[in-house]
């Protein structure tokens, strides 16, 4: 019976997943502008995209003493407009856009590592049940 309770929760999330986008979003503070920056550390600014809102988005400005971060959530078609229009304030070459279409993928680096292990470790989890 705990086995079906875990499978239907699994389930669930896995559902879930398939329909709402996660992204990191800063709020815009600025009077705090490196609250954005890589390293990312606050995981606090967790947000459920809207249905329109496909992937998640990182606008990086870095150019002399300009180093300025901005995460959220975009819709795929709008994604060249909004960096078209910070490269207008800013020298192109020291803007960069990352797009990415998984849940929180807009933080640093290491989070992709630490959620590769996290499906890894449930994976082995779920194949222990199912054989016992």
């Amino acid at each position: 019976m705990n086995f079906c309770r875990f499978q239907l929760l699994f389930l669930v999330g896995i559902i879930h997943t398939c329909f709402a986008l996660e992204c990191y979003k800063c709020p815009v503070d600025m009077r705090d502008v490196f609250h954005c920056s890589d390293p990312f550390e606050n995981r606090s600014f967790k947000r459920t995209c809207e249905k329109e809102e496909d992937v998640c988005l990182k606008v990086s400005v870095r150019g002399g003493s300009n180093h300025l971060e901005e995460r959220g959530c975009a819709n795929r078609k709008t994604v060249d407009t909004i960096c078209n229009r910070v490269k207008q304030n800013f020298l192109p070459e020291d803007v960069i856009c990352a797009v990415c279409e998984t849940d929180l993928c807009n933080a640093s680096q290491r989070r992709d590592a630490a959620s590769l292990l996290y499906i890894l470790l449930l994976s082995f989890i779920i194949i222990f049940m199912y054989k016992g």
